[in-house]
């Protein structure tokens, strides 16, 4: 984005190949839409969720659209890359050290993910991708929400056909051989026999500060905490951190004033991040309680969740609606 816009890039990069593992999901935004397709990223889409709680459906929700695209990740970032290169950015192997020299003559863009913090703050997300007997339904998702074990469980179509699905689990504090292992062992109670072709982990840093800049410095994606601890989704926050980056250093006179910026276009970001956080926190702190309350959100509720449309002023009000929720569930 900066190197179409004419500025001058330096970008080291630590792999030649990507292969962070995750459910690929891609929350739609008009130019998230766009760029997925222009990218020849899109792997199939999401219309339908089912939500459960603990095993039990909370919500069936069918958007009647796509909702969200499947991505090939590693297709994306590789265009992408390309794509920069093309128009003049110098692409580098290998690390920065230290990781900023600017010292007010330029901007760092960190882009570390989870490895620009602290172990404390991860939790391992295990997927497999599995080949099925009998086809999933296409264009259908579904999350599993265990509050008890401060994690969830997921199912996403991993091909146009519903031949192959994209499922895992992420589990507080447990190892991630073992929650694939649970995932693996749900999945065939419900889905019959299957054959997992790939099977994958890595950290996500769900309890991670968010820091969206420091001094010369802009945070991207994960490495700023824009990471959705309640959905474990970290794609497009990445995704539209770079692009209010790209913007905020392309009209700034100086590295101050694109930090400013950038701090200014990423506050309903910031917002959102903030109010997983809690969600997350609320359930690890009275998961009992936290599922109850799940339980009983409503369609409303569910569908905010999955358009990631939930701030710090949606948490309030929903909050406050909690005695309603409880009641119903």
């Amino acid at each position: 984005m900066l190197s179409s816009m004419g500025a001058e890039v330096t970008a080291y990069d630590t792999s030649p190949v990507y292969t962070k593992p995750c459910g690929d999901a891609l929350t739609l935004r008009p130019w998230l839409r766009r760029l997925a397709e222009e990218m020849d990223a899109v792997v199939t889409s999401v219309e339908s969720v089912t939500i459960r709680v603990e095993g039990q459906v909370a919500e069936e929700i069918d958007f009647g659209g796509s909702v969200w695209y499947i991505i090939d990740k590693h297709s994306l970032v590789r265009r992408l890359r390309e794509e920069a290169s093309r128009l003049g950015a110098s692409i580098r192997r290998g690390r920065a050290e230290p990781p900023c020299r600017c010292r007010g003559e330029c901007v760092c863009l960190d882009a570390r993910g989870p490895y620009a913090h602290s172990r404390a703050t991860w939790v391992f997300a295990s997927r497999a991708i599995a080949r099925l007997s009998e086809p999933w339904n296409r264009g259908h998702a579904l999350i599993d929400f265990y509050p008890r074990r401060g994690g969830l469980y997921w199912v996403f179509p991993a091909s146009d056909d519903g031949r192959l699905v994209n499922l895992g689990a992420g589990w507080l504090g447990e190892a991630p051989d073992k929650a694939l292992r649970d995932a693996l062992r749900i999945a065939r109670g419900e889905l019959g026999r299957l054959e997992v072709v790939d099977r994958r982990a890595a950290p996500i840093a769900v309890f991670s500060p968010i820091r969206p800049a420091g001094p010369s410095t802009i945070r991207l994606g994960e490495a700023g905490g824009f990471i959705n601890s309640s959905a474990g989704e970290g794609n497009r926050p990445a995704l539209e951190t770079a692009r209010i980056a790209a913007q905020a250093v392309s009209r700034a006179s100086g590295p101050d004033e694109a930090i400013r910026g950038y701090r200014e276009g990423t506050r309903g970001l910031v917002s959102e991040m903030r109010a997983s956080r809690i969600a997350l926190r609320l359930a690890v702190a009275a998961p009992s309680l936290f599922s109850r309350a799940l339980r009983g959100m409503g369609r409303g509720f569910w569908e905010k969740y999955l358009r990631a449309e939930l701030s710090m002023g949606s948490a309030v009000r929903y909050l406050l609606l909690l005695p309603i929720a409880l009641a119903r569930g």
